[in-house]
């Protein structure tokens, strides 16, 4: 593996920084000289952004400060196990990974401090000091209402971001072999601090994330595409943990962490409904290729047989939103119900909101008929694109011969889709629409030659959507 590159940039996000503190500590200066002029109001308003654009500046330098002791530690171990990458770090050296999570509500407050710097002195200015002296709202003082309440928004998910790094705070991951596996396995045990928090079921999900950093424009911006993902629940014990085993294929790609702006990370979550609110234990975890002197099972094989298992003796939960009755006919018919995407449908009705303000403000200002006409269209598309999520349902329809798919609304249908199950292939659980960390499933059957057809997306369990395709799937006589 090449060496691991130092954090590129860090001069400039260093000069950025000090930026941020040198007009943080002058407007601090600012607001000691309208104190002293009487200007209290004013100055009220300097000392606020002083202190904010300070806190930014501060919190940057601290953040680089960390990330260079940090890739300091990284380059002695590199230099002391050159063949083993996994020992690079000295807790997947030690088997013992803390949570994260830290470092992701620092960000968030950090992001949230610098667009509450920004957001609230153009509010200030733009709606105190109006454009047009009849007090009407003109389109710019319109806008400037958005900037603060965004302000409010970000603060709320930062606050978000801290309960749950508190709620996830000590708990570990104890690997029982380093590293995970190729080919192999990943396995060991989370311990929850108290340990009494692990009696009950928990969602584990192993991932494996190709992380990109553009840094092209004015901005560095991250994408994040998933290569692999694979999830299970299991009953936790105050005494023994949460257990993690999981299968990783050989056709996986193993950790990279070469190249900090295209980076190969695999990722182990926990996540429970308690009481008081969600927890969630995030782990990055090493996985490489390693060559083994003792053969294993291939691990198609071991994959096949365990899902074969897992699937005839699975039960879906009791909230699963797929329901199946025998209708009079003879045929089985499996209904999924609107509104079973909640996350991405809540985002989708927030987004078309965001969109018509956007639009009630072009029409304000009276922006040229064409920008009205593509707005309201669009407008249009995302408010239909909010009620599918919402209202939307569909009917899959067995009768042995074929398979009938009926989209619409309930009592309503608008499409159907019929297909002789002679045609019909395989019918297989994918990922579908994503809301945030929450990802979706759908069925996809793949017929004819070799056209595929998706339906029953807002699937947010892998398992039972791949049991729901094993059930469809036995139903026309093929294989999932």
């Amino acid at each position: 593996m090449a060496t691991v590159k130092p954090p590129s940039g860090a001069g400039l996000l260093y000069a950025f920084a000090l930026t941020f503190g040198l007009f943080g500590a002058a407007m601090l200066g600012l607001a000691g000289y309208q104190m002293r002029g009487g200007i209290t109001g004013m100055a009220a308003f300097a000392a606020l952004s002083g202190i904010i654009f300070g806190a930014v500046g501060i919190g940057l330098i601290l953040t680089l400060r960390h990330e260079v002791h940090s890739q300091t530690a990284i380059n002695k171990l590199r230099h002391e196990h050159p063949d083993a990458p996994w020992l690079w770090r000295s807790d997947w050296a030690a088997g013992h990974i803390f949570s994260e999570g830290g470092a992701n509500a620092l960000a968030a407050w950090l992001l949230a401090t610098f667009w509450n710097a920004i957001a609230w002195p153009i509010f200030y200015f733009i709606y105190f000091y109006p454009s047009q002296s009849s007090g009407a709202l003109s389109g710019f003082e319109i806008v400037s209402v958005i900037f603060p309440l965004s302000g409010i928004v970000l603060i709320g998910l930062a606050v978000r971001a801290t309960l749950r790094w508190v709620a996830a705070r000590g708990s570990y991951f104890e690997m029982i072999e380093i590293p995970g596996q190729i080919g192999g396995t990943l396995s060991g045990t989370i311990r929850l601090m108290p340990p009494s928090r692990a009696n009950r079921e928990f969602k584990l999900v192993l991932s494996c994330v190709f992380r990109k950093v553009d840094r092209s424009g004015t901005s560095a911006s991250t994408e994040e595409h998933v290569l692999f993902r694979d999830e299970q629940t299991v009953r936790g014990s105050a005494f023994s943990g949460i257990g993690v085993h999981f299968e990783i294929p050989p056709e996986a790609q193993p950790t990279d962490l070469a190249n900090p702006d295209a980076t190969i990370i695999w990722r182990l979550e926990a996540s429970a409904l308690f009481s008081a609110r969600k927890f969630e234990a995030r782990f990055e975890v090493p996985v490489f290729t390693v060559v083994r002197g003792v053969e294993r099972p291939r691990f198609a094989d071991r994959a096949q047989e365990r899902a074969a298992t897992d699937l005839q003796s699975f039960v879906p939960p009791s909230d699963f939103p797929v329901r199946t009755r025998l209708l009079p006919t003879g045929a089985t018919e499996f209904y999924f119900p609107p509104g079973r995407a909640p996350a991405a449908a809540v985002g989708a009705t927030l987004f078309a909101a965001g969109w018509s303000a956007m639009f009630i403000m072009i029409v304000r200002i009276d922006a040229p008929i064409v920008f009205d006409a593509i707005w309201a269209a669009c407008d249009v598309l995302l408010f239909c694109w909010a009620a599918a999520l919402w209202l939307g349902d569909t009917r899959v329809t067995l009768d042995g011969s074929s398979i009938s798919i009926a989209r619409g609304v309930p009592g309503l249908a608008l499409s159907r889709r019929t297909i002789p199950a002679s045609e019909i292939h395989a019918v297989v659980a994918t990922a579908g629409t994503r809301a945030g960390k929450t990802i979706y499933y759908r069925l996809r059957m793949t017929y004819g030659d070799d056209r595929h057809l998706s339906f029953g997306d807002g699937l947010s369990e892998k398992r039972s959507a791949e049991w729901l395709a094993h059930e469809i799937g036995g139903h026309l006589g093929v294989a999932p």
